[in-house]
C-alpha cells in the first residue's frame, strides 16, 4: 500500500480545503475562491504521486467507457430524485410548491413577456419543464466537467491505493475524508445539536455516495462515469428540486432532517445495486490511458 502517497494526498486536500473555506466564510467578497476546491484534489494527486514515487498503480483513465452507460446515468439520476421526493411526499416529510413561487419571483411576469392570457395558468409548468430540461443537460456536461477534478483525486488517485483494504472499507475511508473536507462549509451557521446532526448527515451521505461512485469507478475502470454521476446529482440537488420543494416547505436537501435520511437510504440502495440501476458498467474495448501517472 502506498502509505506515503495516501498521507500526502489527504494532508494537502484536507488542509487546503479547510483554508479555502475558512477564507471564504470570513471574507465573503472572496467567494470566487471557492472554485479552487474543484482543483485541490487534482493538485494533491499530482504532488502525492511525485512525493511517493510509487509507480505500481496504472494512470488515471479518462477514456474507455461505454457511452451507453453515460446516457443511462444521466437518465437514471433524475429518476432517483423523483423517487426520493415521491417517498418523502407520501410520508409527509415534504410538500411541493405547485405554483413555484420562489422560481416565479425570479422570472419576468407573464405581462412582461406578453404571455397569451389563456396560457398564463400554464406559465409555471412551462418554466418547470424548461428547468428540468436544462438541469438534465447541465448535469452530465458542465457539472460533470466541474466534478472531474474531484473524481480524479478521490476516485482516480486515492481509491485504488486503499483497495488492498477491501472495496467497501476503502469506500468508507474515502467517504469520511471526502465529506470531512466540506464539513466546515456545510456546517457553517449551525451550532450545538443541529451542527452535530448536520455533520453526521454530511458524512453519512458522503460515505454512501463514495460507495456509489467507487463502484462506478471500479466497474467502468475510469473516472468519467463517476464524474458524470456526481455532476448529475449535484445539478439536480441545486436546481430543479429546490424550486419545486423550497426550503420553506420542506427540510433542506440533502444534508439534514427526514428528507436527508430518506435520500441517504435511497442512494445506499443504489450503491448496493449499481449494475441493476445503471446497467452494465464494463469498460469498452478502448484502453488507451489519456492522463499522466497519478
Amino acid at each position: 500500500m502506498d502509505k506515503k502517497g495516501i498521507r500526502t494526498f489527504l494532508a494537502i486536500t484536507v488542509l487546503a480545503s479547510y483554508a479555502i473555506q475558512a477564507l471564504v466564510i470570513w471574507m465573503r467578497p472572496l467567494a470566487i475562491l471557492s472554485y479552487l476546491l474543484l482543483v485541490v484534489p487534482v493538485v494533491a494527486a499530482w504532488v502525492a504521486a511525485r512525493v511517493s514515487g510509487d509507480a505500481s498503480h496504472p494512470p488515471v483513465r479518462l477514456r474507455g467507457f461505454r457511452k451507453g452507460s453515460l446516457v443511462r446515468i444521466a437518465i437514471v439520476v433524475p429518476l432517483v430524485f423523483v423517487g426520493i421526493y415521491v417517498i418523502t411526499t407520501i410520508l409527509g416529510f415534504s410538500r411541493p410548491d405547485w405554483r413555484l413561487g420562489e422560481l416565479m419571483a425570479k422570472l419576468p411576469s407573464p405581462d412582461e413577456l406578453n404571455w397569451p392570457p389563456r396560457l398564463r395558468p400554464a406559465y409555471p409548468v412551462v418554466f418547470l419543464g424548461l428547468t428540468f430540461g436544462i438541469s438534465a443537460v447541465l448535469g452530465p456536461t458542465l457539472y460533470a466537467l466541474l466534478a472531474l477534478g474531484n473524481e480524479y483525486g478521490w476516485r482516480g488517485y486515492l481509491l485504488p491505493r486503499l483497495m488492498p483494504l477491501g472495496p467497501w472499507r476503502a469506500y468508507i475511508i474515502v467517504g469520511l475524508f471526502w465529506g470531512a473536507t466540506f464539513a466546515p462549509w456545510l456546517g457553517h451557521g449551525y451550532a450545538g445539536t443541529r451542527l452535530a446532526v448536520q455533520i453526521l448527515c454530511v458524512l453519512a451521505l458522503a460515505i454512501v455516495l463514495s460507495a456509489l461512485l467507487g463502484e462506478i469507478r471500479r466497474r467502468s475502470g475510469n473516472v468519467v462515469l463517476s464524474a458524470v454521476c456526481l455532476g448529475c446529482i449535484c445539478c439536480q440537488a441545486t436546481t430543479l428540486w429546490r424550486y419545486f420543494f423550497p426550503p420553506g416547505a420542506t427540510v433542506t436537501f440533502p444534508w439534514g432532517g427526514a428528507l436527508g435520511v430518506v435520500a441517504i437510504i435511497v442512494w445506499a440502495v443504489v450503491a448496493l445495486f449499481p449494475g441493476f440501476v445503471f446497467g452494465p458498467l464494463k469498460p469498452s474495448t478502448e484502453t488507451t490511458p489519456t492522463t499522466q501517472q497519478a
